[in-house]
């Protein structure tokens, strides 16, 4: 006969960690290791010049899917609408232009996409002064 013996181990609730303390945290020395952590932490808060490159970047990458979740939902041209996590403002340009007689805002914690926001839609941003 048998016996299975169970033993009891308390999970411990933790936050989960983003990629790139996992990647920092993990001991590895490998210099493209290194370089993915440091993109990693920008796609989070974009600082720098190696931030203006990724929220550029994300807003070629995204612009796809950003066009498809934006079809399946419905904005009139007089709505006033607010993209938290603005980014690099792309989708604040796509917003504006459907809603052509409302009026689009954008936050981000990031400073740095919120430049990069304003430069992006600088042309709209100048016509409503």
């Amino acid at each position: 006969m048998t016996e299975l013996h169970w033993r009891f181990q308390p999970v411990i609730a933790r936050r989960r960690q983003p990629a790139h303390n996992i990647l920092a945290r993990s001991g590895w020395k490998d210099p493209k290791i290194a370089i993915m952590s440091k993109v990693l932490k920008q796609c989070r808060k974009p600082k720098g010049l190696l931030g203006r490159l990724v929220a550029r970047g994300m807003n070629f990458s995204h612009s796809q899917m950003t066009h498809w979740g934006l079809g399946l939902i419905w904005i009139r041209k007089d709505d006033t609408i607010l993209d938290v996590g603005c980014g690099g403002g792309a989708t604040i340009r796509k917003l504006a232009r459907i809603a052509a007689e409302g009026s689009v805002h954008g936050i981000d914690y990031s400073q740095e996409s919120v430049r990069i926001s304003r430069w992006a839609n600088r042309r709209m941003i100048e016509a409503e002064c």
